[in-house]
């Protein structure tokens, strides 16, 4: 049942965030041991390790190695720089020894962790132009503060917009060639006659659904145009550099990846999915990656959305929650969250 999915889901992402507090405390741990002793305490625990918990571990290595590069100069900083390039070296070392077949979330992270030590390691070597380069920005900041804080509201509200992932984006073309449905009173009806819809045949399930969601205690919404396949089950909307595409969740374990308008690479992986003439629903694993100007964007979240049919209506609930990172040669700066939208929606045609 869906409903045992979405549990599964909520107990991963707490899964998720108490191994993350692991590793931190682990790398921690052992930076504060001498060289040595820190060597032998990773040959001893690699091996014990599954793959994830090794490409966790390196992850998190990497975000304390690159956020290091922002230190002011003391003795302190430079013995705790000397202890993370032999905690690197000794982990590195552990993984050669220790061949594995990862999986494809411990792959992923992996070469993120590997691509954030390559920038650590070009932050330091261009640490001292780039700490000139920092009080220019620092000042430039300072300057521009009023400009640098509109473009963040600007962003902020362009966020709001954002439809839920995996639906179709209406066409603001055709939206603004056709104000005159939006005062149309005919769809005023429909719900006096919801209760006798209730009571009698529920809609078919297939087909094209709009509406919007709407965090509970909050002013937050989210749009949702939603298609649903013959079979009841959702159907993956999508743009590339190709143009629209969708393409029904049929089976746990299905890959969907693409490059978006806005560049990068999008994986969507299927842990679950329903359909039946009365309910929908998916879980999917969702990853987004993105390197430009010397900036790195990811992005790894888990969505969950479950429908049931309830008269005329289809009511909706989804979640997501998941880390994203951000970050350049001067830091990483990376952030959990988890959200949930409900609502119900009308079917069209």
């Amino acid at each position: 049942m869906v409903w045992d999915w979405i549990d599964k889901g909520a107990k991963r992402l707490q899964e998720l965030g108490d191994e993350y507090k692991q590793h931190h405390a682990l790398v921690e741990r052992l930076i504060a041991l001498d060289p040595v002793a820190a060597h032998i305490e990773v040959a001893r625990l690699w091996p014990s390790m599954d793959d994830r918990a090794r490409a966790g571990v390196k992850m998190t290595l990497a975000g304390l190695t690159l956020s290091h590069q922002t230190a002011a100069a003391s003795a302190d900083a430079a013995q705790r720089a000397e202890r993370l390039k032999a905690l690197h070296a000794a982990i590195d070392q552990a993984a050669r020894a220790t061949p594995v077949t990862a999986s494809t979330e411990a792959t992923v992270t992996t070469g993120a962790a590997r691509v954030t030590h390559t920038l650590a390691n070009v932050a330091e070597r261009a640490r001292p132009k780039a700490e000139e380069l920092l009080e220019s920005a620092r000042k430039g900041i300072e300057k521009h503060a009023p400009a640098v804080e509109a473009a963040v509201k600007s962003a902020v509200n362009e966020l709001l917009k954002m439809n839920m992932p995996g639906t179709a984006r209406p066409d603001t073309r055709q939206a603004e060639a056709e104000p005159a449905p939006q005062p149309t009173p005919e769809p005023a009806p429909e719900p006096a006659n919801e209760p006798a819809s209730d009571s009698g045949a529920a809609t078919a399930i297939a087909g094209h659904w709009i509406g919007t969601l709407r965090r509970p205690g909050s002013t937050d919404t989210l749009g949702c145009d939603l298609h649903l396949a013959p079979s009841g089950r959702p159907i993956w909307s999508y743009h590339d550099s190709d143009g629209f595409h969708q393409i029904e969740l049929t089976h746990e374990g299905q890959r969907i990846q693409y490059v978006p308008p806005e560049r990068g690479v999008i994986t969507v992986t299927v842990q679950a999915v329903t359909g039946s003439p009365r309910e929908t629903g998916y879980v999917v694993d969702y990853s987004f990656e993105r390197s430009s100007n010397g900036y790195l964007t990811q992005r790894y979240q888990r969505y969950v959305m479950t429908g049931r049919v309830r008269g005329a209506q289809l009511d909706v609930t989804y979640s997501e929650a998941g880390v994203s990172s951000f970050g350049d040669k001067t830091g990483i700066a990376a952030g959990e969250s988890a959200t949930e939208y409900s609502g119900s929606l009308t079917k069209q045609g």
